[in-house]
Formats: C-alpha cells, structure tokens, sequence
C-alpha cells in the first residue's frame, strides 16, 4: 500500500462477477493482496444490470466471506449494498458475522440503489421499495450509522 503521509492514497480493486470460477476469484483476491492493493470491492445488483455492466455479479456479502478467508489483509467492501432490497435485521447480523469473519476489514458503502423497477419487482418489494422510498432512506442511513458506531466502539475497545 501507498503511505505518503497522514493523507496516503489508498488502491482497492473492483472484483465479484459471476461469470468467473470460485477458484479464479480466490486466486484473483490472494493475488490483490500480494500486488499491495489496500481493498477488493463487489457491486450489489439484483439482476444483470446490463445497461451499465453487461455482466451478473455475485451477492456480495457472501462473496467477501469467502474473500475473507482467500486474503489476511486487504479490506473488503460493497460498493454500494442495495439496503431496501434487505430485512434490516438480518442485514445487521450478515454484516456483524462477515465484519467477525474479516477480523474486522469490511467496509460498508451503503445506498438506496436506483430507480430500477424491474429490480424491485424481483425482490417483491414492488409497491414498498419504488412507492415508499423516502421511507426506507432514513432507516437505510440509521442502520449503517449504527453499525459503523458499533465497529467503532468495539475498535477502541480492542485497542484499550
């Protein structure tokens, strides 16, 4: 990793498709590491997201499970996890168990998602989702708050 001074550049490194081998992603992620790389991020989509990517991805908080036990170092991250598309409880309890699995490197990029009806619809959410979004925002943004101040508290209380 870079270290430059108290504003070092940090590297990470998008990975997740779904058209690649287990053993090619674990391979991909252990190679991450050992090229230095600070952090490996997969993107939340429900369905192919075509119209950007052309590609399916990987759901990925079980994916960086299994990044977590291919790497020692580097971070893992959503790069942004679809919070309406999820049960906010269990939500909570993936991410406390991955964040327990990492030994603590998961960074969590968090969002409502887009507007994409089809998406929702897959999901069931159909009238919650599209027609109550500025219902799930606010409790979108309170679960990843509380989150990040649990990892918080249980950071400086594994330095004391």
């Amino acid at each position: 990793p870079s270290t430059i001074g108290p504003m070092s550049p940090t590297w990470g490194v998008h990975t997740g498709l779904q058209n690649t081998s287990m053993g090619e992603l674990r391979r991909l992620w252990h190679h991450i590491e050992e090229l230095g790389f600070d952090s490996l991020f997969i993107t939340d989509h429900l369905l192919a997201a075509k119209r950007f990517y052309s590609v399916s991805f990987l759901e990925p908080l079980a994916a960086l499970a299994v990044a977590a036990g291919a790497t020692e170092r580097v971070r893992l991250g959503t790069s942004i996890l679809i919070m309406p598309l999820r049960n906010p409880v269990l939500l909570a309890k993936e991410l406390a168990t991955l964040q327990f699995l990492s030994e603590n490197r998961v960074i969590l990029g968090a969002g409502v998602g887009a507007s994409d009806a089809v998406a929702f619809d897959a999901a069931l959410f159909a009238t919650l989702a599209r027609d109550h979004m500025a219902w799930f925002e606010p409790i979108s943004v309170e679960i990843a708050t509380r989150i990040a101040e649990h990892w918080k508290a249980r950071e400086a209380t594994a330095k004391n």
